[in-house]
Parts: C-alpha cells; structure tokens; sequence
C-alpha cells in the first residue's frame, strides 16, 4: 500500500514514519537549492559568464530615430556566492581615467577569489569617446547621465538608458558610477554620498562611499522629487530602486594619471572587500571632509587668485566667514566645493604655475604678433562651399548681430566647418591680432541626391545657428561653452541653400562644428564636396 500524506485513510503512525523519513531528504534538498541556484549562468546583454568564469560582450541599443550602438560590458561571476555588484564608467566618454581603471579592473579580477558577481561597464558614451566630444553623446547631443532610466523609443542616450537600466541596474544589488575628469576639468579626487530619507539605505550608501576610500566626500539630497523634465542621474534612478550606491571621481582634462587609476581601482576593490565578496577588510577613510554646498566659480583668463586653494574654494563674502553657514559636518571654515572644477594644483607647484602663467602670457603675445591659423577657412577663393563674412563684435555681445546692418571686414572660403573646441589662440584668417569678439557669416549652396529626413548637428562656442533654405534648424545662440545642439529636416532632391552664422565672444575657447546625418546613416563633418551637383551630360 502507498501512503500520502494528507490520505485520511493512512493511519497516524505511518504518516509519522513516513514524514520522518522525508524530514532528512527536504533538508539535503534545501542545503542544495542556493548552490543550484547559484551554478545558473549570469548574463548581461551578449555576454554570459558561468560560475568561476569571466565573459564578454555588448549591451545592444536598437536603431530608432538615429543610430544604433553597442555597451561593452564584462560579466565576472565568482566561485561562490554573493551579491552583485555594478560597476559603470564612460557616461562621458573622454573622462578617460575612469575607463582605463575599470578595464584594468576586468582585466585583474579572478573569478575563482570572488563571492559574487561583478558587472563592468567600462565606456557608456561609445560616440563620445570615438569622437573625443566632451559632456554630451554626440549622436543626439544629451548628457548620457541624466536621461533615466530612458525610454526604449527615444534618442541614442534615452535608448542606452533604458538598456542600463534594464541590463545593469535592476539586476544588480550595488552600484558604482566612476567619473575621470573631462577635458575641461581638473578635479579633486571626491565621491558623492547621497541621501534618500530611507534609513537603512542611507546607512548601507553611507558604508560604502567611507570604504570606498576618498577623502572628500559631497553630500547630494536625493529625498526632494525630480521635477518634470527634471535630470535623473544613474545613481539617482539606483537609489530610488533601492539599491545602495557610489558616486566617485578622479582625474583631470582629459588625461590617465596613474595615481587617478589606481585610487578608482583601489576604492572598487576596497568596497568588494565591504560587501565580503573579496577576503580582507576595508576600513573606512578616517576624518572625510564633508562638503554640503556646491556653488559654482568662473575663471576667467587674464590672472589668477592667490586665495584659491587645491579643491576648496574660501568665500570672501564677510557673512559666510566664521561659521559660514554651514550645513552638516563641514571641515573647513566657509570652504565650498567649486562645480566646474578648475581648481589650482598643491602649493608645492605654486612656482611652475606661475611660471606657467608668465610663458602662457609670452605665448599669446607672440601669437597676437603673427598671422592666425586658418582654422575658419581661407582667404583662397573656391567656386564650391562656404562663403564666410567676417565681422567685428562690441565686446560684450551676447548674441549673434543683424549682419545686413554691419560691414564687413573680410572674406574666407572653406568646404567644411570642423573647429574642434581648441584656444582662442588659434584666431581666424583675415583680421591680424583678433582673436574674440568677432563674427562669421558664410552662406553656401549644396545638392541632395536622396530625398529623406536629413539630421543636422552643431556644435560651437559661443553662438551659432544654422539655416536651410532660409529656415531655423538649429539655434546654438548666446554666450556658452561648447555646446552641441541638433535637428533635422526633410530635403528633397535638388540643390539647396545653407547659411550657418557664428560669433565669438570672450577669449578661453573657440569651436565651429557642423555634421549631417544622411538617412539611416550616424553624423559626420558635413563637407561640401560631397554634396555637388551630378555633371552636365
């Protein structure tokens, strides 16, 4: 006779027999069921890494309204088991410290040491990096670290959030965004600790950006909702899922010191150690600096100020002197932590910077003595291309002026418009000793062959705006840094008309980059030479 348990028929003593003997059996079972569960393979995007193994391969991003794009990611899935671990860098492609620290870090992991699984993402803004754009995704011009978690239809940047957000972030347990310093930056190294108003979260965040390793350390407020339209960073997207993570930065204009490798690696390291995913111990960074206020400070060339301090800044104003109004536990007097992050080196480089100072004023005065590079264009004539109108600017000018009222001071012709952000040393052709306040106006014809959606992208600075059969397609005006703006219109076969105005206003910088995207194609340096009529039969 067979015996369920539950037959009210059985009686009472075999039930009990029969439930002794299956009490053994389920235990061996449930001792099994996280080693079972845990030899399952581990996969993110096209890579998928077996217990104690390390894979490669891409998180794919579709084809929408622009160009599709590939995430390298690498899956390290350890030995024994563990919490997942997120590690992203490269959401601003040229912050090149930050990328090199977690290839290394891929590189050096062994997955038989490791309890758990890492994720590494080492470069988010493929195109940035490709293409040496800093801040934004060249493809679409957004900053790929405030679009998420991104939506599966919009532009590159929202596209690759989404992907993230679903191939990384929801899969992971903690998470740690690196950033490098971009190549307009030279940073302090720092993280960020923010906080949530959810108690064991804020804790757990807490722990690890102190095991981490930085000594100085922002604090973010993420407990006040994000407006509509408002930025979403990938941490902040991580923090409202519940995930605990890390915000850390080192490295400077765009270079790959080594000492800003190693303390990204160091401080990834430290916290697998934290999370007990790596044997050892990481012991918090003794007395952090505690930063609560950001405000923002613009230098501007012509001098510097002796008062200014290595990452700190100290206010002049007399009411923040004293304490300072200082929220949390600030360590220093009135200290400020500066945004843009152009901040001055250690004292013991006091004497280079000066003297670097004093060759860089000799550099410019030389360079006011000799004709300009011909970056804008040439004085040559050229039947096809760019026609361009130089003018000269009130210093002060905030935007571009009504060119029919002024008279111009010259003529330059180029097929192309690709002035990379470089020194305004670099001047333009046709006016000796200008180096700002000044403007171009070039007007060009050129021949579309395909009909379509054509998409247009311009990057300057200062403004800019571009039009097309005497239409607004992209309005880049005003004073700014290097700023990349995009649209698109629909051509029809023919030849058309294009106009792309463009003004400098005070010294520093100078850019003037104009790309199209043909239909279904990416974006690259529109040259005039490519789009000419067919020739007469």
């Amino acid at each position: 006779m067979v015996m369920r348990i539950g037959d009210r028929n059985c009686k009472k003593t075999g039930c009990a027999q029969y439930r002794a003997k299956l009490l053994p059996m389920r235990t061996l079972l449930l001792a099994l069921l996280p080693v079972v569960a845990y030899a399952a393979d581990f996969t993110v995007g096209s890579a998928t890494a077996r217990s104690g193994e390390k894979a490669t391969g891409f998180i794919a991003v579709p084809a929408g309204v622009d160009a599709a794009t590939d995430i390298p990611v690498i899956v390290i899935q350890g030995a024994r088991p563990g919490p997942v671990l997120a590690l992203v860098a490269g959401s601003h492609g040229t912050e090149y410290a930050s990328i090199v620290a977690l290839q290394k870090l891929a590189q050096q992991a062994d997955p038989k040491e490791l309890s758990g699984t890492l994720i590494v993402v080492p470069l988010v803004n493929v195109a940035s990096f490709r293409e040496k754009v800093p801040h934004l995704n060249p493809v679409d011009g957004r900053n790929m670290n405030r679009f998420y978690p991104g939506k599966p239809d919009g532009t590159q940047t929202e596209r690759a959030s989404f992907a993230i957000a679903k191939q990384v972030v929801e899969k992971c347990d903690y998470l740690v965004d690196l950033h490098g310093g971009d190549l307009d930056e030279n940073l302090r190294r720092y993280s960020y600790w923010a906080r949530t108003g959810a108690e064991s979260l804020d804790a757990a965040s807490r722990a690890m950006v102190l095991a981490f390793g930085l000594d100085h350390i922002i604090l973010q407020d993420f407990r006040a909702p994000v407006a509509p339209g408002g930025a979403i960073t990938l941490t902040r997207y991580a923090s409202s899922l519940g995930k605990p993570c890390v915000t850390a930065e080192a490295g400077h204009a765009g270079t790959v010191d080594a000492d800003d490798v190693d303390a990204l690696i160091r401080g990834c390291w430290n916290l697998a150690r934290h999370l007990k995913m790596l044997p050892g111990n990481a012991p918090p960074v003794q007395h952090p600096v505690w930063i609560s206020r950001v405000s923002v400070i613009t230098l501007r060339f012509g001098g510097h100020d002796d008062r200014l301090r290595d990452g700190l800044f100290r206010s002049q104003d007399p009411r923040r002197r004293g304490a300072g109004g200082r929220r949390g536990p600030v360590h220093r007097r009135g200290a400020i932590a500066e945004e843009r992050r152009y901040h001055r080196p250690h004292r013991r480089d006091r004497l280079a910077v000066k003297t670097a100072w004093v060759l860089f004023g000799l550099f410019c005065c030389a360079a006011q003595q000799q004709e300009p590079v011909a970056r804008f264009g040439t004085t040559v004539v050229r039947s096809a291309g760019f026609r361009g109108e130089i003018y000269l600017l009130h210093r002060g000018t905030k935007r571009l002026p009504n060119f029919h009222r002024m008279h111009s001071k010259g003529t330059i012709y180029t097929t192309r418009l690709d002035v990379p952000p470089t020194n305004f040393t670099a001047g333009f052709p046709g006016v000796t000793g200008r180096f700002e306040w000044f403007a171009i106006d070039y007007n060009g014809r050129f021949w579309i062959q395909e009909p379509g959606l054509y998409g247009f992208s311009l990057l300057s600075d200062d403004g800019s705006m571009l039009y097309i059969d005497g239409q607004v397609v992209i309005d880049n005006d005003g004073i700014h840094g290097p700023n990349l703006e995009y649209g698109h219109v629909r051509l029809k076969s023919g030849l058309h008309q294009i106009r792309v105005s463009y003004f400098q206003g005070p010294r520093m910088q100078v850019a003037l980059v104009l790309s199209i995207a043909r239909p279904g194609t990416e974006y690259r340096v529109f040259n005039a030479d490519e789009f000419l009529p067919p020739p007469e039969r």
